[in-house]
């Protein structure tokens, strides 16, 4: 998770150094360096419910990809399982970064 209200300054540090979200609020990307794979969201603190569910997505689909893993409509209980939990990942991390920005 990186937080920040200038994404396009936080991806340039962070991200893929050929592309710049400018005028986003938010992306999400897959990295794999030094053979660990991660996925990133970069983000504004004030991104919308919404738009925070589609960027969880875009992550839970990036780590299933790597993983070898198949979604299906027929059973997706592990894809709702892993969204889930990355989603309340985010919102700890959203919850944290307000207590340091308010103190």
């Amino acid at each position: 998770m990186i937080i920040a209200e200038d994404l396009t300054e936080s991806y340039k540090k962070w991200g893929d150094e050929n592309n710049e979200p400018e005028n986003y609020e938010a992306v999400t990307e897959a990295c794999v360096k030094n053979s660990y794979f991660s996925v990133s969201i970069f983000m504004k603190p004030d991104l919308r419910h919404k738009d925070i569910a589609h960027e969880c997505a875009h992550a839970v689909n990036m780590l299933f990809e790597h993983s070898g893993v198949k979604l299906s409509t027929s059973n997706d209980e592990p894809f709702c399982y892993t969204l889930g939990w990355v989603v309340g990942e985010v919102y700890k991390c959203l919850e944290d970064f307000k207590k340091i920005k308010c103190t």
